[in-house]
């Protein structure tokens, strides 16, 4: 959500992968964007930042999809996606320990690279301090 009074600064990008079972796509080492289309998806809620990043993607892409279930952690949306209920895309961080026992596989999708920015906020008046300006610099490593 963006304020006139609110200055956001880049921070980092967030890798993004789309997660199946593993037994799904079967031979499939990477997807077009056309495998995706009418696959049964689960999301987070709307208004969830990581879902409204996703959204944009298919836009822009033009990539339909059957929402199948919307779930408001990413705990939950990992044991559905291993449970065989869909896929999703969720972010690379939080998917690593499912990735090496092989509860979930990823697999990327050709010509697209999915990423959410992760950005800081101030207040456009707010007094840059030594110590802010260290806990941002902080930030940025």
């Amino acid at each position: 959500m963006e304020h006139p009074d609110i200055l956001l600064s880049p921070l980092s990008l967030d890798p993004l992968t789309l997660v199946s079972p593993p037994d799904h796509f079967p031979g499939r080492e990477i997807l077009e964007p056309t495998d995706i289309a009418g696959e049964d998806f689960i999301m987070r809620e709307e208004g969830s930042g990581t879902r409204n990043t996703i959204e944009q993607y298919f836009s822009r892409y033009e990539i339909g999809y059957r929402l199948r279930h919307v779930i408001n952690n990413i705990e939950g949306i990992k044991k559905a996606v291993a449970a065989g209920l869909g896929i999703s895309i969720l972010p690379e961080i939080a998917i690593r320990n499912e990735l090496q026992n092989g509860t979930l596989r990823a697999l990327p999708v050709r010509g697209i690279t999915f990423t959410r920015d992760f950005r800081y906020a101030l207040h456009k008046d707010k007094i840059r301090t030594e110590v802010l300006d260290a806990w941002i610099s902080l930030l940025l490593k």
